[in-house]
């Protein structure tokens, strides 16, 4: 019976000494996604995947402002062949669809690549691949309402041109409603290309049940350019605002987004709508 009680000391004795080897290598935990993966659709969320885990996005939008008329005899040949250029990429963006994928590196690391392609007068191909690497800054162990992540990265079009890229991207939350901000800059390698394309977007959604949220979105592209830059055949930049719902199943491992409105520019308005869906596994 005393052999008994000492086997059982010393199980328990050492029982507790693993527990507290096993306590000493537990890691804080990274920042992760909450909520459904990406659910805006003109903003990119800042919260990270979780090391290991992989998401893929596809989507495709209509973009229904007309490219802006062109007055030849008020263009010399050189700035009416790259108006002409920049009035083709305006036209490039009237139809779109994309593939995104991304996996958590560890430590609010994540790595996202892209494909975008588009209907270039009256062909659909490709337009732009992109890859990007992006670091959440707060970690998740701080229990803050907020997140902040910057990121890097490098993109090519159809023609060859290759750009550098950068992003920051804010994103709070209180309750049921979730804000996102972003700031987006790239320097296309181009001849006669302004330094740096500028590109803004802010949303907002509100978890209305747990698999149903709604809210607005706001971007702004193109905004470098000037509604009196004598080089812009545009006029401007343009401004995208409308309603996004989203829809979520699979404990947010699913996810559907779709949103409307208008696209507003220097030279008239006109309707857009996209929609994504995203698996995260």
């Amino acid at each position: 019976m005393g052999g008994a009680r000492w086997v059982w000391t010393l199980g328990l004795v050492a029982g507790v000494a693993v527990a507290g080897d096993d306590a000493t290598v537990v890691r804080p935990s990274e920042p992760v996604v909450t909520g459904p993966y990406q659910p805006y659709l003109m903003s990119t969320s800042p919260r990270a995947l979780a090391q290991g885990s992989f998401a893929i996005e596809l989507g495709g939008g209509f973009d229904g402002l007309a490219p802006p008329e062109l007055d030849a005899d008020d263009l010399d040949p050189d700035d009416l062949e790259e108006a002409l250029e920049e009035r083709a990429r305006d036209a490039t963006d009237r139809g779109t669809a994309w593939w995104e994928s991304a996996v958590g590196l560890g430590g609010g690391v994540q790595l996202e690549t892209g494909v975008r392609l588009g209907d270039r007068q009256g062909t659909f191909g490709l337009v732009e691949g992109r890859a990007e690497v992006r670091v959440a800054t707060i970690p998740e162990r701080l229990s803050l309402p907020v997140q902040l992540t910057l990121g890097a990265g490098w993109a090519v079009d159809a023609r060859g041109f290759h750009a550098l890229t950068g992003v920051l991207a804010f994103a709070g939350e209180a309750g049921r409603v979730d804000v996102t901000v972003n700031a987006r800059l790239a320097h296309v390698f181009e001849p006669e290309r302004d330094p740096v394309d500028v590109r803004v977007s802010a949303g907002t959604l509100v978890r209305a049940t747990p698999w149903l949220r709604a809210g607005v979105e706001y971007a702004g592209v193109e905004l470098e350019e000037k509604p009196d830059d004598e080089d812009a055949a545009d006029g401007g930049g343009r401004h995208y605002v409308g309603p996004t719902v989203v829809l979520s199943a699979m404990k947010d491992h699913l996810r559907f987004s779709v949103g409307g409105g208008a696209v507003v520019a220097g030279w008239g308005v006109g309707p857009a709508v996209q929609g994504s869906a995203a698996w995260q596994f």
